[in-house]
């Protein structure tokens, strides 16, 4: 009986010691996958770091960009408002002309009457001063003639 003991032993001693062998070579792949695991955790955390960094920065350029956005939608209402007030200017000075075209046809046409009056008396007088006789006495001479005239004109 002694030796069936001893054989059983050693069979059940080798069939550990292949459990053993089997089960150190499963736990050394399962090591090795948790070092794989690992490594792809790390990098992923690195990629997200770079993620998270990349993300960080275009948040902050999209801020830049809002901020420059509206500075230019300032910069393009005050344009706009300065085109406005010079066309209003604009029409205004054009309405200022035509006021003053107005007024200087006008004048033009006082004028025009003006110097149809100023002829119409110059011919008058030259009608007086031709039928008048030259040097009758007490008449007046030819400058004394033009002094009266500058002084009634």
């Amino acid at each position: 009986m002694s030796a069936p003991d001893d054989q059983s032993y050693k069979a059940e001693y080798e069939q550990l010691q292949s459990d053993y062998n089997a089960s150190l070579s499963v736990k050394q792949k399962l090591e090795k996958q948790i070092l794989n695991f690992e490594k792809n955790i790390m990098e992923l955390e690195e990629m997200y770091s770079g993620k998270v960094i990349e993300n960080r920065k275009l948040k902050s350029d999209i801020l830049n960009l809002n901020d420059l956005n509206s500075e230019l939608i300032d910069e393009i209402k005050k344009s706009e408002r300065q085109v406005n007030l010079a066309l209003l200017n604009t029409k205004l000075a054009n309405e200022k002309a035509e006021s003053y075209r107005i007024h200087v046809s006008r004048l033009e046409e006082r004028l025009k009457n003006a110097l149809k009056e100023i002829q119409v008396l110059e011919e008058a007088i030259d009608k007086y001063v031709n039928s008048s006789p030259q040097t009758t006495p007490g008449s007046p001479n030819e400058e004394e003639k033009d002094e009266i005239y500058t002084k009634n004109w």
